[in-house]
């Protein structure tokens, strides 16, 4: 919803700051988008994997192909976290690259919900994980207003909101896979819902927090937020006990186009 990139700009031009706390804000920018680049491959994977524990084969060479991403992005935050003794993240990035590598890059003889289980952990780790990057590198703690609101919306408000479109999209995939709605799918439908509509409350404010401090709305608002009005709407009518109209392909390709834009 609003480009990493945009936040350097505002960075370096701020003269009050200095060369070195610059150096570590800019550093920890790069880790927290390098970082939130990994989220959105879990994500992908969890759903792959549902897929394919749902007897789906198409999905499997898809999958393979994603947790080759995911395997060089994880080797590059290694490398970069290396690099970057001063930001202090080496011990606790360890031990969470450990987790996320077996959560994806693991056995793949798991049944379907302990695997959702294991990447949805995983993803809420790696995301506090770019709250800690964020306050130890300075972002969070910026004094102009603008870049303030701006790293709180990109680091603290757009996860939340990305991953319940994603918990969204995989109960809905997971139903229309099976061709049968069943209650549990209403319950796990509603509760995910319900988490889209608070996570994008806080989205909103963010927003216009971040107007008030100056900053013009990103033209990519409007639109990302008609795409994922769009993709709710197939989401309510399955929430109805009716697939009537709603096809996989299309309910999938809306959902993974709505986790992307909310991503940004």
């Amino acid at each position: 919803l609003v480009p990493l990139t945009g936040v350097i700009g505002l960075l370096v031009r701020d003269s009050h700051e200095s060369l070195t706390s610059t150096r570590r804000e800019i550093a920890g920018l790069a880790h927290v988008e390098q970082v939130q680049a990994l989220m959105e491959l879990v994500l992908k994977h969890r759903g792959q994997t549902v897929m394919v524990l749902s007897a789906d084969a198409k999905a499997s060479a898809a999958r393979e192909t994603t947790r080759a991403e995911l395997d060089k992005r994880l080797s590059a935050i290694d490398r970069s976290v290396a690099a970057q003794p001063a930001l202090a993240l080496a011990k606790p990035w360890a031990e969470l690259a450990d987790e996320v590598r077996r959560a994806t890059l693991g056995s793949s003889e798991i049944e379907v919900d302990r695997a959702r289980a294991e990447h949805t952990r995983a993803y809420r780790r790696l995301y506090e994980h770019t709250i800690l990057a964020a306050e130890v590198s300075g972002l969070l703690l910026d004094p102009d207003s603008r870049s303030y609101f701006l790293m709180d919306l990109v680091v603290q408000r757009m996860a939340p909101w990305s991953e319940a479109l994603a918990q969204i999209r995989a109960v809905g995939r997971t139903a229309l896979l099976r061709k049968e709605w069943q209650p549990d799918d209403a319950l796990r439908l509603q509760s995910a819902l319900g988490q889209e509509e608070a996570a994008f409350a806080s989205v909103r404010r963010a927003l216009e927090a971040l107007r008030r401090s100056g900053e013009p709305e990103h033209p990519l608002t409007a639109e990302t937020r008609r795409v994922a009005d769009a993709f709710l709407a197939q989401a309510r009518q399955l929430g109805k006990g009716s697939a009537a109209g709603v096809e996989l392909p299309v309910y999938d390709k809306a959902g993974t186009q709505a986790v992307a834009q909310a991503g940004l």
